[in-house]
C-alpha cells in the first residue's frame, strides 16, 4: 500500500530578524517568512515572555492538515513585529506559529484545533 506524506514549512527566511532603533530604543522589526499558500498571515507581535507569535489563517480548510494538504506551493511575505512595550532586542528570542482562525467556510463558531496558543512549529531563536 502506497502513502503519501505532505512536507510544508514555516520558517523564518535564514533566520534573519532585522532591527531598527533610534537613540536606543527599539522602533521596528521585521523579517521574510516562508509558508504554505493556502494560510494568510496575520500579525506577528511580541510577548512578554520574548516570544514573537505569528498568528495565521487557514484559508482553504477547517484543520490545519486540510490546509496542510491544499497547499501545493510556498509563499514568502515581509512581516513587521508589533513591539508592544518593547523597548530593546532580547537575548534570544523564540518563535511561534499559530493557526488563529480558518476560512468562512467552516462551520458557524467553529474554532480551529490549534487555537489558544497550539503551536504549528516552533524554532529557537
Amino acid at each position: 500500500m502506497t502513502k503519501e506524506y505532505v512536507n510544508s514549512q514555516f520558517e523564518v527566511e535564514s533566520k534573519k530578524l532585522q532591527f531598527k532603533s533610534n537613540s536606543g530604543k527599539l522602533t521596528e522589526v521585521h523579517f521574510k517568512i516562508k509558508f504554505p499558500e493556502k494560510f494568510e498571515v496575520l500579525n506577528a507581535e511580541f510577548t512578554d515572555d520574548d516570544h514573537i507569535v505569528i498568528k495565521f489563517k487557514g484559508t482553504d480548510g477547517c484543520t490545519l492538515a486540510e490546509n496542510l494538504v491544499n497547499s501545493k506551493s510556498s509563499t514568502t511575505k515581509k512581516v513587521e513585529v508589533e513591539l508592544g512595550d518593547r523597548s530593546g532586542i532580547p537575548g534570544s528570542i523564540k518563535i511561534e506559529y499559530i493557526l488563529a482562525e480558518v476560512s468562512d467556510s467552516c462551520k458557524p463558531n467553529f474554532v480551529p484545533e490549534t487555537a489558544g496558543g497550539g503551536i504549528l512549529v516552533g524554532t529557537g531563536g
